[in-house]
Order: structure tokens, then sequence, then C-alpha cells
């Protein structure tokens, strides 16, 4: 398991159905089987089946064994990709607004240094260590706020330059 891992354009539609976000969170937190999901849930199996393949093909779960019952089906057991997912590029912002670059270089710098500790160890709590090497990265990254804030303020300055009459808060 990752502390993140993107989530392509094709398949947010898959990560962002809220019955999908609960079988992630249980993921997350527990190697399952779809019949495990399907009695914590209670949703018929069928339709767990359904999308714990379409998450698997996305890549937003993934297979890790098999298990057998005695007498039983051979059972396929899941868990979460991640602890965090991001989309592929940021699609939410809008790249035409001069300071998105300075947003997306912030990022980059942060999952830099996320990917130095993107593999989660096992034993671990994966929540505990996703949130433990999150902070400690954006810490890092915060750690040069004086580099940060000198750009934010030379591209302030060049925007006021171009917009007059307009105080904020």
């Amino acid at each position: 398991m990752f502390v993140y891992t993107t989530v392509k354009k094709k398949d947010i539609h898959i990560f962002s159905d809220p019955l999908n976000q609960k079988m992630i969170e249980l993921l997350i937190r527990n190697d399952m089987t779809p019949l495990d999901l399907m009695k914590k849930l209670n949703k018929p199996i069928l339709s767990v089946w359904k999308r714990v393949n379409d998450m698997e093909n996305a890549n937003i779960i993934k297979f890790i064994k098999q298990k057998k019952k005695i007498g039983g089906p051979v059972l396929r057991v899941y868990r979460a990709s991640a602890v965090i997912y991001v989309d592929e590029d940021l699609s939410f912002l809008n790249g035409s607004v001069p300071v998105m670059h300075v947003w997306r270089e912030l990022n980059s710098e942060i999952f830099k240094l996320i990917d130095e500790n993107n593999d989660i160890p096992p034993g671990v709590d994966p929540i505990n260590y996703a949130s433990l090497v999150f902070l400690k990265s954006l810490k890092t990254v915060i750690s040069n706020s004086d580099e940060i804030l000198k750009k934010l303020s030379l591209m302030e300055d060049d925007i006021q330059k171009n917009v007059k009459n307009i105080r904020l808060k």
C-alpha cells in the first residue's frame, strides 16, 4: 500500500461514487474479500463484485492474495492501493491563472518528499503512516516559506500594477 496514488481522469467517477468511497475506507484499514464487503455494507454481492472489479481496473484497490475456505470457494482478498488519492493533473485548477504554477510547484515539492516514503511498511497503521509522511513533507516545504513568500510577493506586486482601485480584506 502507498501513502498516495493518482486517479486518472477517466476513473474519477469510479472513485467519487459514495458506495465505492465506503468500500475504499474499509479497504484502507483491512484486507477484505467482496463477501466481507457485502456483509459489512449490506449490499448485494453482484453489486459489490462489479464495484470491486471497476476499482481494481482503475488501480484504486488491488488484489493481494487468494484465500480458500475449507470446502468452500477460493476468495480473492483486496486492499486499498493507497490512503490518499490525487487527481492526476489537478484539473480542478485553472491553468491560466498566473499563481496556479506556484500552487502546482508547492504540490510537486510536497509529493516529491512523500515519494521518498510512499511505501507503507507492513504492520503499520496506514492512516497514521500516511498522515505522518504528509505532515513531515508539508512541514519541510513550509520551512522554506521565505522563498515561497518572496515568489508570491513578486507576483502580487506584478499583478497589483495591472489592478487598480481594488482593496482586498
